[in-house]
């Protein structure tokens, strides 16, 4: 298991037991939270200057949750509650199979399984707290073009269907927001006072490891739309 899925399951659990509280327990506003994401993510592999793998995962999703906000024992604190997760994803690329001579291989992802766990709240600082999401129980998986055996002269088995081989390349995902340092923030004094709060968060970062002509280079585009709109 890896560190971001040990961090999911501690947060799901965090979640669970949170959920075992009344709401009353809480003095403060509830919520109505809303947060999409429109764009891409693009993966490339350079050897010599030339592209050998290649990911582009387009990806439209939404999650939506209710929250109540207030203070408890002297703190602000989110009462969290299940998210509801829709993923529409357009994904697909070429791996470098390890040929000779290179041919790439091409591969189309699709998703077979939707989440099964999500979660949306905030987590609370001073002036200003931080959108947390997450899904889980997801598999995106990978067809190659080729179906039948690989040929002797490759050096990796890419045939046929691999299941959820896809899930790390979904575009805006709460593990890619991490990979490329970014953080959703929200007012804590408006929440905390009871305001609603709208906007849109514009996401264009890249990461490069490329020396000579050969690495790697990652690139996220998109429009976060986050909707926090007070309901009692």
């Amino acid at each position: 298991m890896s560190g971001m899925q040990r961090r999911l399951v501690v947060l799901a659990l965090a979640s669970a037991a949170l959920l075992a509280t009344p709401a009353s327990a809480f003095a403060g506003y509830a919520y109505s939270v809303s947060l999409r994401f429109s764009g891409s993510y693009t993966y490339r592999s350079l050897s010599a200057g030339k592209v050998v793998e290649q990911t582009i995962s387009t990806a439209h999703w939404r999650l939506s949750s209710t929250i109540v906000m207030g203070h408890r024992g002297g703190n602000f604190q989110p009462w969290p509650a299940r998210a509801y997760p829709h993923i529409q994803l357009v994904q697909s690329g070429f791996t470098d199979p390890g040929c000779d001579p290179w041919v790439p291989e091409h591969f189309a992802d699709r998703m077979s399984a939707a989440p099964t766990l999500a979660g949306l709240t905030l987590t609370p600082h001073v002036r200003r707290s931080v959108v947390t999401f997450f899904w889980a129980g997801e598999s995106v998986d990978r067809t190659f073009s080729t179906l039948g055996e690989t040929p002797p002269d490759c050096l990796f088995d890419v045939t046929g269907t691999q299941p959820a081989l896809g899930n790390a390349d979904i575009a805006g995902s709460a593990p890619m927001l991490a990979r490329f340092g970014v953080k959703l923030h929200v007012p804590t004094a408006r929440i905390a006072a009871g305001g609603s709060f709208h906007k849109r968060y514009r996401i264009r970062r890249g990461l490069r490891d490329v020396f000579d002509g050969d690495g790697t280079t990652f690139t996220l585009i998109g429009i976060y739309r986050l909707s926090i709109l007070r309901i009692g």
